[in-house]
């Protein structure tokens, strides 16, 4: 079976570690989310033996889905974290001097990280799936849903909160959808956190119901579904033909928002992305990794262990 590409949503996964790992230093300073993540990387090596490991890291999220909807991410907008999270506002300090060290940590390993401006970390995963990579086996590692509309037979989903990989199989069977409608048919469903509001009623089930192609037919279209519920909406039909009916622009926009990658990265962005990877050599420094330990005073973590599960990882990433 080919070794897969890894592909790590890198603040999901910092996030989840850092919620919930309460190791401290010697110097008493909270480093859960930065010994939480390195662990998790041993951990996917070991789990996938994969040829690479690319940590895909947010930029402040995308300008472009906020010129659609000004509201998109309000209740969870990233902060924009310059100079790849060297110059950082004293807000939220623990947390965002985590990142700073994290980042440092990572650059003595064989893995690859990628910042991109005004870039969102779920469309730097989708180009890396669809393009960069677009001849190899991917793992995604993440828990965002979003995700979900990548995975196709040469790309899966590991959800570490479940400790489940998701396939094309396990999309259809929990949802009702095709992972290639995935999108789409959130454009109807919404999402609250993200300040996407959808049609009232829309749910999965719902849309999997109403729109039965939605489950048998790859990459259907929005057009076909307004068709479809123009030519339902009669008298004593579900509520949901007519709602949609009426909201086309609102349908259209949430699409805009939900589909990763697409114009949502522009093609500077893009080719930026595709220049990391090019070029990107690792120099993995096994001593100075252990410096920095030193210097954070993090005593208690196998730095061998760690280190003998990197050997499965290239020490050159290439395009596909």
């Amino acid at each position: 079976m080919p070794r897969p590409v890894v592909l790590v949503d890198g603040l999901n996964i910092f996030t989840r570690h850092f919620v919930a790992n309460p190791t401290m230093s010697g110097a008493g300073n909270h480093v859960g989310g930065l010994i939480g993540f390195l662990k998790n990387v041993r951990y996917l090596c070991e789990k996938f033996n994969p040829e690479a490991v690319c940590i895909a890291w947010e930029g402040g999220g995308s300008a472009r889905r906020r010129a659609v909807r000004k509201n998109y991410k309000d209740n969870r907008r990233p902060i924009k974290l310059n100079r790849f999270y060297e110059d950082l506002p004293n807000t939220y300090q623990n947390r965002d001097a985590q990142l700073v060290d994290l980042i440092a940590f990572l650059r003595q390993l064989p893995v690859m990280q990628i910042y991109v401006p005004d870039c969102e970390g779920d469309d730097i995963i989708a180009h890396l799936a669809n393009n960069t990579f677009r001849q190899d086996v991917c793992m995604i590692i993440s828990s965002d849903k979003d995700l979900y509309q990548c995975i196709s037979d040469r790309v899966n989903q590991w959800s570490p909160g479940r400790k489940k990989i998701m396939t094309p199989d396990s999309v259809l069977e929990e949802f009702g959808v095709l992972a290639s409608n995935f999108a789409l048919t959130r454009a109807f469903v919404g999402d609250s956190s993200d300040g996407i509001v959808g049609i009232k009623g829309a749910g999965f089930k719902t849309m999997a119901k109403r729109f039965p192609m939605l489950a048998t037919k790859e990459s259907v279209i929005l057009e076909e579904i307004f068709e479809h519920s123009k030519t339902n909406n009669v008298k004593r039909s579900p509520a949901i033909y007519s709602r949609i009916d009426k909201d086309h622009d609102l349908i259209r926009d949430n699409m805009k928002l939900m589909t990763l990658e697409g114009k949502n990265l522009s093609g500077t962005q893009a080719l930026k992305i595709n220049s990391i990877v090019d070029s990107y050599d690792f120099v993995p420094n096994k001593m100075n990794l252990f410096r920095l330990f030193m210097s954070r005073e993090i005593k208690n973590f196998d730095i061998d262990a760690l280190w003998i599960a990197l050997k499965c990882l290239t020490t050159k990433t290439r395009i596909g």
